[in-house]
């Protein structure tokens, strides 16, 4: 997947010059950044959508240890977000 490659190209490059990634955030119940929940025909499911699914995969190929956040609208995103900041 070419936007994965992407992503992982700019890991790769922030990693090669230490700098700290603490986590991924993406979109819950969006059809392309789901973390937790994805749409399926209009309707929110469990799950990772393909895009996170394949990016966690090669992260994890990687022995790379950076948490995914899923985040909606109507969630508190501060508290979220404060929850992978060490």
């Amino acid at each position: 997947m070419v936007q994965v490659d992407y992503v992982m190209k700019q890991i790769t490059e922030y990693n090669a010059y230490d700098f700290e990634i603490i986590g991924i955030i993406g979109a819950n119940r969006s059809p392309t950044c789901g973390v937790e929940t994805t749409s399926d025909f209009n309707k929110e499911i469990s799950g990772k959508d393909v895009f996170m699914s394949e990016l966690i995969n090669r992260i994890n190929a990687e022995n790379l240890n950076i948490p995914m956040l899923g985040i909606k609208s109507t969630d508190n995103i501060l508290d979220q977000v404060r929850s992978i900041i060490k």
